[in-house]
């Protein structure tokens, strides 16, 4: 996931530099195609991984099954595998209609056939909206919800926080991507013969880049999200920070704290217990 996210972040200075040279295109044919396929490749990959993510908490927290406790790696390993084949395939019938305009001034654009166009780009946004937004979150959140009602039985201080965490990761996709879906479901309708007012279109058309660079917020938000604010991670960061301090700092540090008085050794092993 960290890779597809990534991947996603490495796609934003050129869309951001095609927006600001209002959509000229510098970067010739190959680019024109490459740039879309990366980009939606990582997007999908990454949505996909989110969706199996939560699978995945909820199966190991709730199962029991020797085959789970025994093959889990490799369960892991051949979903990971089917992501990224089934997140390489999906951008192709997009891909494939992306051409150089050279009109006034070269332009990268979806191009189908004059006679489809209209079909073809209704399909693609209900594709990108059915398998990119409704069906992941719909699994995420079913999932997402199970565990945290799993942890709530649990009476432990900790399990409200987590719940809470959990809660999270749910709003924050939804936030991130319910406004851009939304755009696409009118530029559908726009498209599908049902007329919306111009001030309208123009709305549309003018918020269209803000929020189709706010929907990828959640590649900088899931690093946050699932890892820094997990402790298990955060236990493993710092060991690994540790292992990287010179030995003669840690050797002084060492000495610093043997000699610390006793009524603070006294307030450290109290809350270590």
């Amino acid at each position: 996931m960290a890779i597809a996210d990534l991947g996603v972040i490495l796609s934003l200075p050129v869309w951001m530099l095609e927006a600001m040279l209002d959509y000229t295109w510098l970067w010739g044919d190959f680019l024109c195609r490459f740039t879309h396929y990366f980009y939606f490749a990582n997007m999908y990959s990454s949505i996909f991984f989110l969706t199996c993510l939560s699978i995945d908490r909820y199966v190991s927290l709730t199962t029991s099954s020797h085959f789970w406790q025994q093959h889990q790696h490799l369960v892991r390993r051949i979903t990971c595998c089917c992501i990224w084949a089934f997140a390489a395939i999906l951008p192709l019938p997009e891909v494939v209609h992306m051409e150089l305009t050279d009109s006034i001034e070269p332009m990268c654009f979806f191009m189908p056939p004059s006679e489809t166009f209209s079909e073809w780009t209704i399909s693609l946004n209900l594709l990108l909206a059915l398998i990119g937004f409704l069906i992941p979150f719909s699994i995420m959140a079913i999932f997402n919800i199970l565990t945290a009602r799993h942890i709530k039985r649990c009476d432990k201080p900790e399990n409200r926080k987590n719940c809470r965490l959990i809660y999270a990761y749910i709003i924050v996709f939804l936030i991130s991507w319910l406004p851009f879906h939304l755009i696409l479901l009118l530029f559908t309708l726009e498209g599908s013969n049902i007329f919306l007012h111009c001030y309208v279109l123009e709305f549309l058309y003018f918020f269209y880049d803000f929020i189709d660079c706010f929907s990828l917020a959640h590649c900088v938000v899931n690093p946050i999200l699932y890892n820094f604010l997990s402790k298990n991670f955060q236990g493993k960061l710092i060991s690994a920070v540790v292992r990287y301090i010179p030995k003669d700092q840690m050797d002084q540090k060492n000495r610093d704290g043997s000699s610390s008085n006793t009524q603070h050794s006294i307030v450290i092993t109290q809350d270590k217990l």
